[in-house]
């Protein structure tokens, strides 16, 4: 199941991003800083909550610093 997780977060990212999906790759290393501004970041995690049924608490968004560590945490509450 992870990696269909993975695989639907990595396409929100590249959607919500503004990204061509099937022609970009969202890499686990690309700064989630380098995606957009903190509305664009703001938005991405609402759209995640909403897919994945999860809660995204403040403190958490905070620590998140790439995609990798955005995919991690989406896992851990999904699995």
């Amino acid at each position: 199941m992870s990696t269909k997780v993975d695989q639907r977060v990595r396409e929100i990212v590249a959607e919500s991003m503004g990204l061509d999906a099937q022609q970009s790759t969202v890499e686990d290393s690309m700064n989630l800083s380098d995606l957009g501004d903190s509305l664009d970041l703001i938005e991405l995690d609402m759209i995640l909550e909403e897919e994945f049924n999860i809660e995204l608490n403040d403190e958490e968004v905070n620590e998140l610093k790439t995609v990798g560590d955005l995919i991690r945490c989406v896992e851990g509450k999904v699995l």
